[in-house]
């Protein structure tokens, strides 16, 4: 699963699992591979796969919302339009 360890230290400050995953495609993981495991993979792993992870009806509806398509470009996680949690827009 994608993580970073954010938060741990000031040197890993909370906010840096959009570079992480960018890091990951730059190895050579596949973006859709990358972004498995940040969402669908990640909720399973966590036992939530019921709830998160996917856009289908009856899950949370969390939504990031990019300018851009990180399917083609990864570096796209750097331009975030919108944060929704459950249905509602945070950011």
């Amino acid at each position: 699963m994608a993580g970073s360890d954010a938060g741990i230290n000031p040197g890993k400050r909370h906010g840096v699992l959009g570079e992480s995953l960018i890091h990951l495609v730059d190895a050579g993981i596949s973006a859709a591979e990358v972004l498995a495991s940040a969402t669908s993979d990640g909720a399973a792993a966590c036992g939530l796969a019921a709830r998160k992870g996917r856009l289908a009806p009856g899950l949370d509806a969390d939504l990031l919302v990019l300018d851009g398509n990180p399917f083609h470009d990864i570096t796209a996680l750097r331009s975030v339009v919108a944060v929704y949690l459950s249905g509602e827009r945070v950011f």
